[in-house]
């Protein structure tokens, strides 16, 4: 097993020497330290600026960081750029990395409202079906409460419920003449 002695800041005193006999625990925490210190660089500032989410920059870093881990200096915008791209081919999208702007995010909200609408709307075309058999319902069942169709409503038992049907009612939703 070895050991692995690193001096660690612990603020306004003097640094502690840490002895580490994990050498997995020692790489992460460099990662760690290296990703941190990127993040205020001037090219990750850089790309924050033009709305880069900073979790995927971290991700590009972290990609970035066996390649550069003892020159991180040198990391340039478009060596990040470059990595975003592997990304981007890796099945995402440049909105996907990006913060969304106003024209964005109406637009992503807008689909989303849609679709939340559209499926809003199925479940309530499949509440006025008859529950027996899937029909535009027309009456409804006294006893249970199931909604049916012309031909479900003159039988004696509900399909559903398997209830006797004593009384039924008829129903006409807005939609319907």
């Amino acid at each position: 097993m070895t050991s692995h002695i690193d001096l660690s800041d612990v603020g306004d005193g003097p640094p502690i020497l840490v002895v580490s006999h994990n050498e997995q625990e020692s790489n992460d925490n460099n990662i760690e330290r290296y990703i941190k210190e990127m993040m205020w660089s001037q090219p990750v500032q850089n790309m924050v600026k033009r709305r880069y989410l900073p979790k995927y920059i971290q991700e590009a870093l972290t990609r970035m960081y066996d390649l550069y881990k003892n020159s991180w200096e040198e990391i340039t915008e478009s060596l990040i750029m470059e990595e975003l791209d592997r990304m981007k081919m890796e099945n995402m999208s440049d909105d996907d990395l990006k913060i969304p702007n106003t024209d964005n995010l109406k637009n992503i909200s807008a689909s989303k409202d849609l679709e939340e609408l559209q499926r809003e709307i199925a479940m309530m075309r499949n509440m006025m079906l008859c529950k027996g058999c899937g029909a535009p319902a027309t009456c409804i069942n006294i006893g249970c409460g199931h909604l049916m169709c012309f031909a479900c409503c003159k039988m004696h038992i509900c399909k559903l419920c398997a209830s006797q049907i004593t009384e039924v009612a008829d129903v006409k939703f807005s939609h319907q003449e």
